[in-house]
């Protein structure tokens, strides 16, 4: 056994470039692997962990339904026992307009809410910024850290609000962790002001309610759900969300990462897989001779095997440890910004898991590849090896390359032609790395320019494809929106316009043994299809008893093109005719559409206050939206799509950087390490052929560019195979990871920049087989004529 053990570290010894390539293989390899497995593991544990320290409500409700008594419900909850404690707070709508330091600006929906004024048990506030006081003060605002963080916004700061046609500048007195408003993904946001805020200036009666729900015993929530709705005799009339809907906002981004990154750690232990077994392949072949001499000597075919085996186990045990270390950092990277918005500075992510699964993973593969690939060395003829130094299938295996066709191209590029062919094993591995690693690359600059550029492709993500909105402040009422229609239809620049708004007190009762669902209704009069609206089958509706229903409200009831359902509207149940059915991250994708005149048949005063404004060229958007500012006055809030502020993609777009960025290095250097190898392999296994080369006049630097030629030509092979492949296979992979986001069809935008892989990859091969060529200096045809 320590024969074994000896030889293993001399072999380690004398290839030392390539045992350090194979440790950084598997180094990544394990590096991923418990990456991806870490940020999965510990999702949760932040947001438990907040959602405990802070006595966060498991359920939350928001309701704008006049006709409810809010105090008997609330009465009706805290008579249970499985409900430990029950809060109440008012609210002022969502305000239209924003002035952030003095300069107007869209930055989503703010919801303010008066603090109680003390401290309370339930949904404590944690401040992260700013001074600690029990509650604002005379015209100061809190602000929950994820909206904060996503818009820039300081401590000192300055928003503007209108409430009731009356204009308060607000100073960000702080920056809070409120427990259900402080994931980025959430819009609207609960912003805290002070107590008689609104109720000095606004009917408490004209004011929403918000009431949260703190169980005792979870496990009773379905069962009173259910107690609850039959007591209002129909589905709760408001928007409500759950523990597990919070759960989801939070680690929506890091869940979707966390998937990406396991799918590709997959693909890189495969790809170490094929590296390790080539290497023993062509080291098995390189050693043939030294093989015939140690079995002459008495070792064992199992001695043998053990010897290749041992190294590669001997490597795994101080790369995979490294990269199961270096993970934590990693994790810590990806979920930043979920902790931030948590309010917690360290992230106490456990190791343990992640680390046994990828130790006991890495090292299971280095086993079966080992025992399957060293079954070579156990077979060798003793007299055969020190005879021939290779088998004799290894030499009737060598192909002819007849050059009389291309004779009149360069003697180099003929040479690496040769090698191409003569090679079938190496050409084949420098494909299959190309392949990969322009597969990746595409992956990742498309991905990013796909969410990046949301906002030049709306329609797809379930919003309309207008250029301009237009939002009325609610105490404005100098004009109808007939007149404002009318106003913008005048501009010969303008193809559509169509008023639209959000109704949240709609819901689908329980039907054919599903549960109710509460839903956002999105209401618009006039032709949808003017502004771009989609659908993924059927049309958008447009009669009075016709609705256009959510993929997931879809999936969830069974429902399909032509079927009916059943939908609360203002407490009114009615039935309507599913016309369409869209994707849509809107609510997340938990909504419906449905004409303007049909929710005004059940509340006469109901009236959108927003204005899709589709232009014949999109060019124009800027100018229009300064002509429209100077034509219907300060009453109206005017921007463009990239300033409407509805999706801030900041902290999307950050962490998708973050992860395209690590698996574009990572496979980089696992392409660049395959080159490098095989570039070594065809170098030892051709040395006496370049050695003749050398003898008849051939120079060093015209058998190095050869090998840059066969590279360059295997690289581009690659990539023209990775590239197509990627833009196949990427929409896909990418729309399985967000069908819980009521998305079926992953809106993937391909771009020119696609092709920067093909530079990429052919560099990457050309650097990675030029560094390791100069072995080729130290070949001298007279020792080669003696050997």
């Amino acid at each position: 056994m320590r024969s074994v053990f000896m030889m293993s570290l001399a072999n380690i010894r004398k290839r030392k470039a390539q045992s350090i390539l194979i440790g950084l293989t598997i180094l990544v390899s394990a590096l991923m692997l418990s990456t991806a497995i870490g940020v999965l593991e510990n999702i949760n544990d932040p947001f438990d962990e907040m959602f405990e320290k802070q006595k966060a409500s498991h359920i939350t409700m928001q309701i704008e339904d006049k006709s409810i008594d809010v105090d008997k419900m609330v009465s009706w909850w805290r008579e249970k026992e499985a409900i430990e404690s029950v809060n109440f707070h008012l609210f002022f709508g969502r305000s239209e307009k924003l002035h952030y330091n003095g300069i107007e600006k869209s930055m989503g929906d703010l919801m303010l809410t008066e603090h109680p004024g003390q401290y309370t048990n339930q949904d404590i506030l944690y401040i992260v910024e700013g001074a600690d006081k029990n509650s604002p003060g005379t015209n100061e605002m809190w602000l929950p850290t994820g909206y904060a963080y996503a818009w820039g916004i300081s401590v000192g700061d300055s928003i503007g609000v209108s409430i009731d046609g009356e204009f308060i500048d607000f100073e960000v007195s702080a920056i809070v962790v409120d427990p259900q408003y402080s994931a980025s993904m959430i819009n609207p946001v609960r912003v805290w002001v002070e107590k008689g805020t609104l109720t000095d200036r606004l009917e408490e009666e004209s004011l929403a309610k918000m009431v949260g729900l703190r169980f005792d015993d979870i496990s009773q929530y379905d069962a009173l759900w259910i107690e609850f709705e039959e007591y209002l005799g129909m589905p709760f009339p408001g928007f409500k969300f759950d523990y597990e809907f919070m759960a989801f906002a939070y680690g929506l981004i890091q869940n979707i990462l966390g998937i990406i990154m396991l799918i590709f750690s997959v693909i890189i232990i495969l790809v170490a897989i094929f590296v390790i077994g080539f290497t023993i392949s062509n080291s098995i072949i390189s050693d043939y001779k030294i093989i015939g001499i140690l079995k002459a000597q008495g070792f064992s075919s199992n001695n043998i095997k053990g010897v290749y085996a041992l190294q590669y186990f001997l490597i795994s045990a101080i790369a995979v440890p490294i990269g199961i270390f270096t993970s934590r950092y990693l994790v810590f990277l990806i979920m930043k910004q979920m902790i931030k918005s948590l309010g917690i500075t360290n992230l106490n992510n456990s190791i343990l898991i992640p680390a046994l699964i990828t130790f006991v993973s890495i090292f299971v593969v280095i086993f079966f590849v080992s025992l399957w690939n060293t079954g070579k060395a156990g077979r060798i003829n003793p007299a055969e090896a020190i005879r021939n130094n290779m088998s004799k299938k290894q030499k009737i295996s060598k192909r002819r390359f007849d050059i009389s066709k291309i004779k009149n191209l360069p003697v180099t590029f003929i040479l690496s032609l040769k090698l191409v062919v003569s090679e079938r094993k190496n050409t084949y591995f420098i494909i299959v790395s190309s392949v990969i690693m322009s597969f990746v690359l595409v992956f990742s600059i498309n991905t990013y320019n796909s969410v990046s550029r949301m906002d030049q492709n709306y329609a797809f993500w379930g919003f309309d494809s207008a250029e301009i909105y237009i939002t009325r402040e609610s105490d404005i009422v100098d004009k109808t929106n007939n007149d404002i229609i009318n106003i913008i239809k005048k501009d010969s620049r303008v193809k559509a316009v169509v008023p639209y708004s959000a109704i949240l007190d709609c819901a689908i009762p329980a039907q054919n043994g599903k549960t109710s669902e509460n839903l956002v209704g999105f209401t618009y009069d006039g032709d949808m299809d003017g502004i771009g609206i989609l659908n993924l089958e059927g049309k958008n509706p447009v009669r009075n008893n016709e609705v256009s229903i959510s993929i997931l409200v879809a999936n969830k009831y069974e429902k399909n093109i032509g079927d009916y359902i059943d939908i609360f509207i203002y407490g009114e149940e009615k039935t309507y005719l599913i016309t369409g059915i869209y994707q849509s991250l809107n609510a997340m994708g938990w909504g419906f559409r449905i004409q303007e005149d049909t929710v005004r048949s059940i509340n006469p005063e109901y009236n959108a206050h927003n204005f899709s404004v589709k232009l014949i060229n999109d060019n124009e958007k800027n100018q229009l939206v300064m002509d429209m500012k100077d034509l219907l006055g300060p009453g109206y809030n005017i921007r463009n799509v990239e300033e409407s502020g509805e999706i801030n993609l900041s902290s999307i777009t950050a962490s998708m950087a973050l992860v395209t960025v690590i698996l574009s290095m990572i496979f980089i250097i696992v392409a660049f390490i395959i080159t490098f190898n095989t570039t070594i392999m065809s170098i030892y296994h051709s040395r006496k052929t370049f050695g003749i080369y050398k003898s008849i006049g051939m120079t060093q630097q015209q058998i190095r560019y050869s090998l840059l030629w066969k590279s360059g030509i295997l690289s581009l092979i690659g990539s023209a195979i990775g590239i197509p492949i990627s833009l196949i296979v990427s929409p896909k992979v990418l729309s399985m990871l967000i069908t819980n986001l009521g998305m079926v069809e992953f809106p993937f935008i391909m771009t020119w920049t696609t092709l920067l892989a093909i530079p990429i990859c052919i560099g990457i091969a050309i650097i990675s087989t030029w560094l390791p060529s100069k072995k080729i200096l130290s070949i001298n045809p007279r020792n080669l004529i003696v050997e």
